[in-house]
């Protein structure tokens, strides 16, 4: 029993086992403090973390006659994505924030700046900067409004790191000015640790941060996170904060807050930033005046606090849509396509962009459901076949509703066109819609479901610029198809394509096997199928057989039942035969 401890005992330390920093304290040891890189006349300071000494990696500072370059020399060196230095190519409002930063009069900085001027870039730089021309044994941390936002950071510290031949590859201690970057984590040879993290509160408590960057402060969703990194910045001497954002559109938000307390306090660094980088394309700023909201463009490119998220459209520019009288004329029609269920509605919409003239809701037709009695998508399938036949209309759908729908109407021979909605599709789809009512094109006869959700759509602020949707409790069903029709009618092509059913060509006597969606329409070459509905047997160009198919098309007893369309083998085999 005498030769073996107990677990608590071996918790404590004693032989074979490191003494810890409060052990050798309580020993009188001298020189403790040095071991853990706290200078003895301090007593606990900036590096009293025991972790500083032992960073993986960090290089012997005396095994390197390595001199430290400083940090102006270090931002300047820094290699961009295009090759370019940025010392080279640097903004003069750019020069004057970083020299604040190198301010040894100033500790803590705030950047309002417009989008696309360098907020997350600049805010890369500086972390490499810290890591290669800072003090030693720092602790720092990069937090951005979420973890995709976090991400860009990272990599953007990341690729400058490599860029700039700063990434060691070889195991061992780190050497001067080298570092080693992990999955989450980039170690320095100077001990300074980098860790970018997502706004999350739980995660922020307890941190020394010795340097802290907050990347747009005005999307972040909880205040309890800036007061913890806030308050945590007098664990360390000389701790400094960093916020770069863009302008917000609300002050309650707490970020108007800190915004005006860095305006006021001494030892805070304040500065706004206007429209004003060098490499913004007035063309594409001008597009976006004129496709954007007016107080969303202020915001996200003006650099001005807007007071709400705001409507998306005013009353009156609603009410000047709809009229009972419509002009008429000819023009390229489509139709949009929104489906729903049960709770949301499905939606065939009909816009015709009138030669010359405004862009024309033909008509809306709705199916509801409910959990009940769900939405017989059939019905809906028939009414589009039968639309797009009667306007020859190509069909607009979001794959993500209606994909069988889709390769069923494509099977009958109509040209379904599918617009994936995303984070960048969303916003070109609407603002066509938008473009369309300023300038007074789009126009409707009186239809309540159609105005109630233009009146109810609202700007949604987000930190990739805004998103077009509708308020709690209200839906957008009407409204999406409109614009889906109308962005169709704008970018109008063929109404329907040759079906990919099967096609035969002759060939020296041979039978060749034509697959994909079939000939292109100007094809000169001779082809031979079926009419997939009625089996009529059609020959000619490829021109000639849309011709004739479309005439097939129109019959009212075109598909009877049981009549399916033949597949490539079917034809191959018939026309063989």
């Amino acid at each position: 029993m005498s030769g073996k401890r107990t677990k608590a005992q071996r918790r404590q330390g004693g032989k074979g086992r490191p003494i810890t920093r409060e052990q050798a304290r309580e020993q009188g040891l001298k020189g403790a403090r040095r071991r853990w890189g706290t200078p003895d006349d301090q007593g606990a300071g900036p590096y009293d973390d025991p972790r500083a000494a032992s960073a993986p990696g960090q290089a012997d500072s005396g095994a390197s006659s390595y001199q430290q370059p400083t940090r102006r020399e270090v931002r300047e060196g820094i290699i961009l994505e295009d090759g370019q230095h940025l010392g080279d190519v640097m903004d003069p409002w750019q020069r004057q924030d970083f020299e604040r930063l190198d301010d040894p009069a100033i500790r803590h900085c705030f950047f309002e700046r417009p989008r696309g001027h360098s907020k997350t870039s600049d805010i890369g730089t500086e972390a490499v900067v810290e890591l290669i021309a800072g003090r030693p044994n720092q602790r720092l941390y990069c937090f951005a409004a979420d973890e995709d936002q976090a991400r860009l950071v990272y990599d953007d510290v990341a690729g400058k790191l490599i860029r700039g031949d700063y990434v060691q590859a070889a195991r061992g201690p780190l050497e001067g000015g080298k570092v080693r970057i992990l999955k989450n984590e980039i170690h320095s040879s100077t001990g300074s640790i980098l860790k970018v993290m997502a706004a999350d509160v739980s995660s922020s408590w307890g941190l020394k941060p010795d340097w802290i960057a907050c990347d747009e402060l005005v999307e972040w969703r909880y205040e309890a996170l800036w007061q913890s990194l806030w308050s945590a910045t007098g664990k360390r001497p000389r701790s400094r904060a960093l916020i770069i954002s863009m302008a917000g559109f609300d002050k309650s938000h707490f970020a108007w807050k800190v915004r005006e307390d860095a305006q006021r306090e001494r030892d805070w660094y304040f500065s706004r930033q206007p429209q004003c980088a060098s490499w913004i394309d007035p063309a594409w700023l001008a597009q976006q005046e004129r496709t954007l909201p007016a107080h969303v463009f202020a915001r996200l490119h003006k650099c001005l606090w807007v007071d709400g998220v705001g409507a998306y459209l005013t009353a009156a520019e609603v009410d000047a849509i709809f009229s009972t009288d419509i002009p008429d004329g000819t023009g390229n029609v489509a139709l949009g396509v929104d489906i729903g269920v049960t709770k949301d509605k499905s939606v065939i919409a009909a816009v015709k962009n009138v030669k010359a003239g405004p862009l024309v809701v033909l008509g809306l037709e709705t199916w509801a459901g409910s959990k009940e009695q769900k939405v017989d998508l059939t019905q809906v399938e028939s009414a589009a076949l039968a639309a797009s036949i009667k306007y020859s209309a190509p069909i607009y759908v979001d794959p993500f509703q209606a994909v069988q729908m889709a390769q069923n109407l494509t099977k009958k021979g109509r040209r379904v066109i599918e617009y994936a909605v995303t984070s960048t599709s969303r916003p070109k789809l609407f603002n066509y819609l938008l473009q369309a009512i300023r300038e007074g094109r789009l126009k409707s006869a009186p239809h309540d479901a159609l105005r109630t959700e233009l009146l109810g759509l609202e700007v949604k602020e987000t930190l990739t610029g805004f998103r077009v949707d509708h308020k709690a409790g209200r839906n957008d069903d009407h409204v999406f198809a409109t614009a889906l029709a109308l962005m169709g009618a704008l970018e109008r092509g063929e109404s329907w394509h040759l079906p990919a059913f099967g096609y035969c060509k002759a060939t020296d006597g041979t039978v060749t096997l034509i697959g994909g969606r079939g000939p292109k329409p100007d094809d000169p070459t001779v082809y031979a199928t079926r009419c997939p509905g009625c089996q009529v047997s059609l020959g000619g160009t490829a021109r000639q057989i849309l011709r004739e198919i479309h005439f097939h098309w129109k019959k009212p007893d075109h598909f009877t039942t049981g009549s399916e369309p033949l597949t490539i083998q079917e034809v191959l085999r018939r026309e063989k035969s």
